[in-house]
């Protein structure tokens, strides 16, 4: 391969200066600054000079490109008759060598996997990083067609969202800056995790040094402990995010970092952020003087008296608290041996009758969703077996609001928290529960509701997942609680009736999972449901359904079992 490569190149001094510098490995620009930035007097180094002077071969030529990083790395080169750049490009690239502190080859391929996985629609992990180096020329042709990140903490979006990049890579236009004259940009801002500003104000020793913070904190401040002790970072976060990877053993920050990084979740609570810049902005969202108008289903089946007038109860008392609004609350009846309690209790004119039979939890919801909109903007749809807390309504809406209806909206469950993980900044979650939750008109219409093929259990599921696919947000509302404890149902003496729960939870599960390509999981669930007592022959293994598309955006996460998201808990 080499004699290949040598072949290809040639030998003279002029044709390796060309490919260094159409591959930004020498950034003239950067070089010129870094030539009179500290002494005017010294000589501007050409490329052509840095090839054939063996005394420049250790310093920095681009922010792609560290010489002395590279030969301390890389003891093997030492021999190499060429720059160490010259290396790099002919060979370091393609054999998976990061060539700088700011560079990390893995955290590059990371990423290239899931911008390859959202394309075909699921994780594509297979793939090494040989074989996507092997697709580029050079990092830089990598990094400019994928607009990829080069490292966990520089975020390309982010970087650019505050300085003028034109239509260079984000990461030489940062050396440039910091070789540049301007006190101004001693502290370039490169990640929404935590401010660069900060952590070089906890450290007086690293501004009396001088030090390129980004390239400290990569090379050397990371490992030391530096962004813990600044209060960058959050111990407690990080150990619980890290512990929610299935076999995850190794708890070093940087590889915190850079889960952060892949999946959008922020390091600490206190970190300054687009999150976080306006302290938690959901929390101290105002209330609107503007009436709560809505629309709140519930679907009810052999609950009990007790059940609806607590329900009730809770949902009078609230609506009461919102003069002024209009706050519609219907109700779909999916069982008739009920309906004389139901008629007892609640308004006659809220109650509508399922003409099927017991149809189900999502096709009751369906039918409801089709009364709300379009004349309202948010349905609201609870479950008659818990009841809203004061200020339910209210914090609901605004929360919405805040989201400009990008969002399908979870209820925080009382007395115990859904075990299921949401980001404690951000309120993002991995599926939004059905008990408690809200759909704005805007999804609705472009996602519409429950699959009416899933009778009962992870249609919840199934939904959030088309919403996160289309495009849409899954949050949960801090603000906006309801009551709901199951913990009845862990103590049941009903051996028979947890059997049909379990089957009815089951048979969703595998439904969901044939419907999104789970098939390990699918497997399994048939032989559990089989195990149980379910003939092969039952309708449950005949059901029709509709897998999703092959190009549909990898947001199903088969991972966690029937949790379908990490847990906060255990």
């Amino acid at each position: 391969m080499r004699q290949i490569f040598n072949c290809f190149w040639g030998n003279g001094v002029d044709i390796v200066a060309k490919k260094l510098l159409d591959n930004r490995l020498f950034d003239p620009e950067y070089m010129e600054r870094v030539s009179v930035s500290s002494d005017d007097k010294k000589e501007k180094v050409t490329c052509e000079e840095y090839c054939s002077r063996r005394e420049l071969w250790r310093v920095t030529t681009s922010g792609l490109f560290c010489g002395r990083y590279y030969l301390n790395r890389y003891h093997d080169i030492i021999n190499f008759s060429d720059s160490p750049a010259t290396h790099y490009l002919k060979y370091g690239f393609h054999e998976g060598r990061s060539p700088s502190p700011l560079i990390d080859i893995k955290f590059i391929c990371e990423q290239y996997r899931a911008k390859i996985s959202q394309g075909i629609g699921r994780r594509n992990d297979l793939i090494s990083d040989q074989e996507i180096l092997s697709q580029y020329p050079s990092l830089y042709e990598l990094l400019r067609e994928l607009d990829i990140s080069p490292n966990p903490i520089f975020d390309n979006n982010f970087f650019r969202g505050r300085y003028d990049c034109q239509d260079d890579l984000p990461i030489l236009v940062y050396l440039r800056l910091r070789s540049g004259y301007s006190s101004s940009f001693s502290c370039l801002e490169t990640t929404p995790l935590f401010s660069m500003e900060k952590y070089m104000k906890t450290f007086p020793d690293l501004v009396e040094a001088k030090v390129d913070p980004l390239c400290h904190l990569l090379e050397w401040g990371i490992t030391e402990g530096r962004l813990e002790s600044a209060g960058l970072i959050s111990k407690f976060f990080k150990e619980s995010t890290l512990a929610m990877l299935p076999g995850e053993s190794d708890f070093s920050t940087y590889n915190f970092l850079s889960y952060c990084s892949l999946n959008k979740t922020l390091a600490s609570s206190h970190s300054a952020s687009k999150y976080t810049n306006s302290s938690l902005p959901y929390f101290l969202t105002p209330l609107s003087n503007s009436s709560c108008n809505c629309f709140i289903g519930v679907v009810l089946y052999k609950n009990s008296e007790d059940e609806i007038l607590r329900f009730k109860a809770a949902m009078d008392k609230e609506v009461g608290r919102n003069p002024g609004s209009d706050i519609v609350v219907k109700y779909y009846i999916n069982d008739r041996e009920n309906v004389e309690i139901y008629k007892k209790i609640l308004n006659a004119e809220s109650l509508i009758f399922s003409s099927e039979g017991n149809v189900g939890f999502g096709r009751g919801h369906n039918a409801l969703m089709e009364l709300c909109f379009p004349s309202y903007d948010i349905y609201v749809g609870l479950n008659p077996d818990g009841y809203v807390l004061p200020g339910f309504i209210r914090s609901l809406l605004n929360f919405d609001s805040y989201n400009g209806g990008h969002a399908l909206i979870e209820a925080v469950t009382a007395p115990i928290d859904h075990p299921k993980w949401h980001d404690p900044i951000t309120m993002d979650t991995y599926w939004v529960s059905g008990a408690a939750f809200a759909i704005s008109k805007l999804i609705w219409n472009e996602v519409g509701g429950f699959d009416p093929n899933i009778h009962m259990y992870c249609e919840d599921v199934d939904l959030s997942w088309r919403v996160k696919a289309a495009g849409f947000d899954l949050k949960v509302c801090p603000k906006a609680r309801f009551f709901h404890d199951v913990t009845p149902r862990f103590i049941s003496e009903n051996i028979k009736g947890e059997k049909d729960r379990t089957i009815r939870m089951l048979t969703g599960a595998y439904y969901l999972a044939l419907k999104w390509r789970g098939e390990t999981q699918a497997e399994a669930l048939s032989q559990q449901l089989k195990e149980l007592g379910v003939s092969e022959d039952d309708e449950i293994f005949s059901t029709d359904f509709s897998q999703v598309s092959d190009d549909c955006p990898a947001v199903s996460n088969f991972d966690n079992w029937l949790r379908y998201s990490p847990s906060r808990f255990w």
